[in-house]
């Protein structure tokens, strides 16, 4: 599934995601779901209070998912069995994940006890689509979700986000300027890698 900048707000390693369906995606039959998907050697996710958390290489990945049901597979399916999934089903799905330095975090207590630090605000998340979460490294997020599938309303550390202002993405590692059609991936001590939007596909460089 793609990811909409309209419905998908990131401040350093913290990203909230949202997909609720309105009559219009219901019509259309857009499934009722969104996905966490990783390379299934990184193993089985740690649940601690509602969070996932992985250990991938030296980083720690920290998802928390809203849903009727999340369920986790080992394998995507005997096809994709080299992947992992986790999702949440649901007519309203939504994500907080939030990412680690192993450096910083050098075992899992250190970072459960950082999570703890950590605020979600999903008291009208149901009933209005708000979220708010203060992160690990402490930016304030919240989004407004528009179930008219318009931009949904967003501040990072109390600063409206406009999106002409904002990135799709933006991470040491990973970086999408807005309408750039350019993914940018960088990796510590290695090539990095450009992916081109063209007319006849995306194409890595």
């Amino acid at each position: 599934m793609g990811i909409s900048p309209s419905h998908y707000l990131q401040s350093q390693g913290a990203v909230i995601y949202q997909l609720r369906l309105n009559d219009q995606d219901k019509l259309a039959q857009v499934p009722g779901r969104s996905h966490l998907v990783l390379p299934a050697r990184y193993g089985q996710p740690i649940k601690h209070q509602g969070w996932y958390i992985w250990r991938v290489e030296n980083t720690w990945l920290c998802s928390r998912p809203w849903g009727d049901t999340i369920n986790w597979q080992g394998a995507v399916s005997p096809k994709n069995a080299d992947y992992q999934v986790l999702a949440a089903i649901g007519e309203q799905t939504a994500w907080i994940t939030d990412v680690a330095s192993v450096a910083d975090y050098p075992n899992l207590s250190s970072l459960v006890n950082a999570l703890k630090q950590t605020q979600i605000d999903e008291r009208d998340w149901q009933r209005l689509g708000i979220l708010k979460y203060t992160s690990l490294q402490g930016d304030r997020l919240s989004m407004t979700y528009n179930p008219q599938g318009g931009i949904s309303r967003a501040t990072i550390n109390g600063q409206e986000r406009i999106l002409q202002n904002w990135p799709v993405l933006h991470s040491p590692y990973v970086k999408q300027e807005l309408n750039s059609g350019i993914l940018s991936v960088n990796i510590p001590n290695q090539k990095g890698w450009l992916l081109r939007v063209t007319l006849t596909g995306p194409k890595w460089e």
